[in-house]
């Protein structure tokens, strides 16, 4: 069986790295666009096809920072209870109390 071959991560600055070269490849498209220089429609292709690639990056980054940002974050050891947890065993316990002390 194959072993899965993994990139590297994006950071957050890799992401506006991204980002930031997606503006400048629009920008250049636009001169590109108000020229009449002979070899234009060809770098506008090329342009376009590494904006494409640059997009399709970003696309997978945001994807995981989502599914990351989704994800509750952990206790800060394993046996700590959450205030969640801490709030329902009060409520159970609570209730299990009252229901002693009634009769």
């Amino acid at each position: 069986m194959g072993v899965r071959i993994r990139g590297p991560r994006l950071s957050q600055g890799d992401v506006k790295q991204l980002m930031l070269s997606h503006s400048k490849l629009v920008a250049l498209d636009r001169t590109l666009n108000g020229t009449n220089w002979a070899g234009r429609d060809a770098c506008r292709i090329l342009v376009g096809e590494v904006d494409v690639f640059i997009c399709e990056l970003y696309n997978k980054a945001e994807r995981a920072m989502m599914r990351s940002a989704e994800a509750p974050a952990p206790a800060s050891s394993p046996g700590e209870a959450t205030e969640q947890t801490r709030a329902a065993a009060e409520e159970y316990l609570g209730g299990i109390g009252k229901k002693l002390e009634e009769p």
